[in-house]
């Protein structure tokens, strides 16, 4: 049996990854022999302390229990150290979000942030049928036109239900996307400060 999960990403061994893929990005096969944790087990909370990041083209501030992992790709992977799952296998490294954040940009050809969450959330829902859109918006991340989307699916620890909040930003050829995820049962207790990390987004130039 496969499972997903929406927040991961793999790394391979033979070339730096082409995040024109994003299905590779978001939406990576996971063994069912990747260890979990028990699905009663709490992830260690964010810290209410805050420090700034910079990222490729983006600045960002996130809890200071957050670890941050930058992949030669330009995204950069946030969360304490039991926020995330590692795996290895044959092809490469796994790494899957499972309270954090992942953010960065990558090109596209949708004009507007609405066209490529709708691309990406279309490519979500073939790979899992169950995946349902708790929400979705038109916002603003730092003055620039954006989509946000909540969706909802039981692809986290041991299949419990997974949700992943996404922020979609298209300026100059590139989708700049922030991903939020966290059990469901825990969302509502870390929204406040994913909402708070969201809003401390600025966005500059990334030159790919």
């Amino acid at each position: 049996m496969i499972k997903t999960s929406f927040l991961s990403i793999r790394m391979y061994k033979t070339s730096i990854i082409n995040l024109a893929s994003l299905a590779v990005f978001l939406v990576t096969s996971l063994a069912a022999a990747a260890p979990c944790h028990s699905a009663a087990a709490p992830l260690t909370a964010p810290s209410p302390i805050m420090k700034a990041h910079k990222g490729r083209g983006f600045m960002i501030s996130l809890p200071s229990n957050w670890s941050i992992d930058n992949h030669p790709s330009g995204m950069s992977y946030c969360a304490a150290t039991d926020g995330k799952r590692v795996t290895r296998d044959a092809e490469g490294t796994i790494v899957s979000i499972l309270l954090g954040l992942a953010a960065g940009y990558q090109k596209t050809d949708s004009a507007t942030a609405k066209d490529a969450a709708q691309q990406i959330v279309r490519s979500y829902q073939e790979d899992n049928p169950g995946l349902r859109v708790v929400s979705r918006q038109a916002v603003k991340i730092d003055g620039f036109p954006a989509e946000s989307v909540l969706i909802e699916s039981a692809t986290g620890r041991g299949g419990e239900l997974e949700r992943s909040w996404m922020l979609f930003v298209v300026k100059n050829g590139q989708l700049f996307l922030a991903a939020f995820t966290s059990p469901a049962r825990d969302y509502n207790q870390v929204q406040g400060v994913f909402t708070q990390i969201a809003g401390s987004i600025r966005l500059g130039v990334c030159r790919t």
